[in-house]
């Protein structure tokens, strides 16, 4: 991320195929339901961040897609 308004989603994409970021969750999705994503863990400290999510068809692996978001502050004054 260059700036706090620009995300470079396809560093982002890459570092999820990797394996990176700061937390991870693993599951299974089912088609047309909105799920729930719990991270396990401490909560986030202070500052900018995005939501990285990679999807990958359980059948067919190569059908995949990345969703990123827009980036959010965590610990901003006026957030309280």
């Amino acid at each position: 991320m260059t700036g706090p308004n620009r995300v470079n989603r396809k560093s982002i994409a890459r570092s999820l195929a990797r394996g990176g970021g700061l937390r991870r969750a693993h599951g299974l999705l089912n088609a047309y339901w909105t799920p729930l994503i719990k991270f396990p863990g401490r909560p986030l400290a202070r500052g900018w961040y995005v939501y990285g999510v990679r999807l990958a068809a359980e059948m067919n692996p190569s059908r995949r897609a990345t969703f990123v978001s827009r980036p959010f502050r965590v610990g901003h004054p006026s957030l309280r």
